[in-house]
């Protein structure tokens, strides 16, 4: 009777470990890809053009533990990231500056799992076999105020996408040139959101500027 129930306790464990080593990783959903050549700052794109590249992240496993993404190129590996994008927006500065070398070829994108970094499957794929050319290169220097107008009350999200200088002065202006409110800015990194607060402000008008020690910018705000 022992020597059964042993015998029946190693066929559980072989099957077990079979299971574990057949068991197919979950895969990333919903690969996107989209080329947007004209997007601000494209100077900052590979060859100009601009692109998405997106996935969703892989159903989560009670046995296995993501690390993150392996990107290849015609199954040959490419980049590792921990995040599900791999894009350039044209903001400082792109991680992928040599997506369209070695053109063409297909892109796929697999899971990373556990210690010893198992790759799921890839259960889609895309073909990258062009990019647009003779793209003018867009060296306008500008902030962007990503919600405009805001409501009263509202913190006021500005966006400083090129590189220039990481310190300067963020000021808040009536439109009829009193001075509301002004933030030192340090350590600015290329892209950064800045974050400041509204309270205080009425309903109106604003000028916000953006000072360093060589040039000022200036974009309007609606508060409403």
């Amino acid at each position: 009777m022992a020597m059964r129930s042993i015998r029946i306790l190693l066929t559980m464990a072989l099957l077990a470990a079979s299971m574990s080593i057949f068991a197919q990783l979950n895969p990333i959903q919903n690969l996107f890809f989209q080329v947007n050549s004209y997007e601000y700052g494209n100077f900052n794109c590979p060859e100009f053009n601009c692109h998405t590249l997106t996935w969703t992240k892989p159903d989560s496993s009670y046995t296995d533990t993501l690390i993150g993404y392996k990107i290849f190129k015609d199954n040959q590996f490419y980049k590792f990231t921990t995040i599900e994008n791999a894009s350039c927006d044209g903001y400082c500065l792109c991680l992928y500056l040599d997506f369209y070398f070695d053109l063409p070829y297909w892109l796929t994108v697999k899971a990373v799992y556990n210690s010893d970094s198992i790759l799921s499957v890839a259960n889609d794929s895309i073909l990258i076999n062009d990019y647009a050319i003779n793209i003018e290169e867009i060296t306008t220097k500008e902030i962007v105020i990503n919600e405009n107008p805001i409501r009263l009350g509202d913190n006021i999200s500005i966006l400083i996408p090129y590189c220039q200088t990481k310190n300067g002065i963020i000021q808040v202006v009536s439109y009829n040139g009193q001075l509301k409110k002004e933030y030192p800015i340090t350590d600015l990194s290329d892209g950064d959101l800045v974050i400041i607060s509204s309270s205080g402000l009425s309903r109106g008008l604003y000028l916000i500027n953006y000072k360093t020690d060589t040039f000022s910018l200036t974009t309007k705000l609606i508060i409403e």
